[in-house]
């Protein structure tokens, strides 16, 4: 019955917060376009096509979180929301039953008799939902709460298993394990290490009992393997090959989505529970933190080495909260049991532990050290030598046309669309998040791999491209100048393309061979009129400078 008093207060606590604080913002808007790809494949899976991303072309791994293409396909086919709405759902219901998963691990964490006990759990929820992040992660729509939440149960199963072991907890253990591990592929880390660890750190005696659940563990990803190789065509999700640092040659937004900021983001989000962990360390907990921290360290040590594109406000780094958060219990619960009796032998400890103290504080509080740590990555990371094209296009306008903003560029793309041909034409482009979620029956060409088996692990060629004549090419982000550079410097595309530079920001081209010319060049006429009014399109055109 307590536990059940519990999480109502809890589930009433995170509702309240959660609404006051998001109160000035609606759940059903996310700008988030990488988030729309989910819908894209949700929308063929419930058309019959399977998951792929191109009707025909068989099926594709390039959602990141498997566990999230299937929630996701659930709501959007059991709801008429829209796709934002579905998306930003979601994420947001995740988030609300993460902060109750944190209480309710506070809860079976802290199983000391005190006063205080019945309300320290509650302040994980104004820790978490203080910061900007973990709001700003919520209505996202991408799987970043759904992964905390993940990690929530399993840290929540492996403390129960370590206290009740019984076959129950041990099966719900390893299911919280699978689970973590779909919505997040590195979050397979936890299962293989930190509950093992945890467990013996926990009682030695465990020592078997951990060894086979390492054994099925590794068992069940060997099956996952070979069973997404027969339904994917690919064992891991096709952008863990595409956003490995390197793989995009000349990728100039190395320094924008920067591991130094995201780390000193994370430390701020955990400095209440990093603060708890030093000022109420004692020997008794230490190998318990280290069976936690040690997870921790390998998951961020592998995030070093990922290209964190829209990894906005740490997005890869929140899902291991609950760890951090679970060490601040574990560090309060032994304080409140042996505290008295342990603060003698560390007392000679108090000078370190404040000069640690007061480091955390000023690296997770002052306003230079995201700065800081952003330059300090930038020096250590080796930035990308730019590619430039040796092409160069001129129109008889001269000036550019005036810039729209990424997200808006996104939308008018899409309206663009909706004049177009769709069931007949193909579209080359990078940012394809809403418009392929838009118009599904669309085909789209991936230029940056993270939906093409061939680019992901082969990498970009312009031949492959042009290869498959796409109709229109809308040109990639400038941040990728190889790519870039590659498209400009083709010779098919300047005998084969009508190009209109900075058009849509990055530059649009339609084939003069496409059975659809007139038709396209039509529809872009009369959007061009209304997007850059007083332009004339012919005055765009492109040709090379001599």
């Amino acid at each position: 019955m307590r536990w059940f008093t519990a999480l109502a207060v809890s589930v009433a606590a995170a509702a309240f917060t959660v609404f006051v604080i998001l109160a000035g913002r609606h759940v059903g808007i996310t700008e988030f376009d990488d988030a729309y790809a989910f819908i894209r494949y949700a929308k063929h899976g419930l058309a019959g096509h399977g998951f792929c991303w191109n009707i025909g072309e068989g099926p594709a791994y390039g959602c990141t979180s498997a566990l999230h293409l299937l929630v996701v396909t659930a709501v959007r086919g059991a709801t008429s929301l829209s796709d934002a709405a579905v998306l930003t759902g979601i994420s947001f219901a995740c988030s609300l039953l993460a902060c109750v998963g944190l209480v309710a691990l506070g809860f079976a964490v802290l199983d000391v008799e005190a006063p205080w006990r019945r309300g320290a759990p509650f302040l994980v929820v104004p820790c978490l939902l203080f910061g900007d992040g973990f709001r700003f992660h919520a209505l996202t729509g991408m799987e970043t709460t759904l992964a905390i939440l993940c990690n929530v149960l399993l840290a929540c199963c492996a403390v129960l298993a370590a206290r009740y072991r019984t076959r129950l907890t041990f099966v719900l253990c390893l299911v919280a394990a699978y689970a973590a591990y779909l919505a997040r592929p590195e979050s397979g880390v936890y299962g293989l290490l930190f509950v093992p660890l945890y467990w013996v750190a926990t009682d030695r005696g465990l020592a078997k009992r951990a060894l086979q659940f390492a054994g099925l563990f590794v068992g069940l990803l060997a099956a996952d393997a070979l069973l997404k190789l027969f339904l994917w065509g690919d064992a891991l999700p096709l952008p863990f090959y595409a956003k490995r640092i390197g793989f995009y040659r000349g990728y100039t937004g190395t320094s924008t989505w920067n591991v130094g900021e995201y780390t000193v983001q994370f430390l701020t989000l955990a400095l209440p529970y990093l603060l708890t962990v030093v000022c109420l360390w004692t020997p008794g907990v230490r190998r318990r933190l280290l069976a936690i921290v040690v997870p921790v360290a390998v998951v961020f040590i592998y995030l070093a080495s990922v290209g964190q594109i829209m990894g906005t406000s740490a997005r890869f780094y929140y899902p291991s909260v609950p760890f951090v958060v679970l060490a601040a219990f574990v560090a309060l619960a032994e304080f409140a049991r042996h505290g008295t009796r342990t603060a003698s032998p560390s007392a000679g400890r108090w000078p370190p532990r404040m000069l640690a103290t007061l480091l955390l504080i000023i690296l997770a509080t002052t306003p230079y050290a995201k700065p800081w740590a952003a330059r300090a990555w930038n020096l250590v990371s080796h930035p990308p030598r730019i590619a430039k094209p040796a092409t160069h296009f001129v129109t008889p306008a001269g000036a550019p046309l005036a810039s729209l903003g990424w997200w808006r560029s996104i939308r008018e793309m899409s309206a663009l669309m909706r004049r177009m041909p769709r069931d007949s034409i193909t579209l080359a482009c990078s940012e394809y998040g809403f418009v392929g979620a838009s118009w599904p029956e669309l085909e789209i060409l991936d230029l940056v791999g993270l939906q093409d088996r061939v680019v992901a692990h082969r990498g970009f060629s312009a031949a492959r491209v042009f290869a498959r004549a796409p109709d229109i090419v809308w040109m990639p982000h400038p941040d990728y100048s190889q790519i870039q550079s590659a498209i400009l410097d083709s010779p098919e595309f300047a005998r084969s393309y009508e190009f209109f530079p900075t058009a849509y920001d990055y530059g649009l081209a339609l084939r003069r061979g496409s059975p659809h010319h007139a038709a396209m060049r039509a529809a872009l006429r009369a959007e061009f009129e209304r997007l850059y009014p007083g332009r004339a399109i012919e005055e765009y055109v492109a040709e090379i400078r001599p």
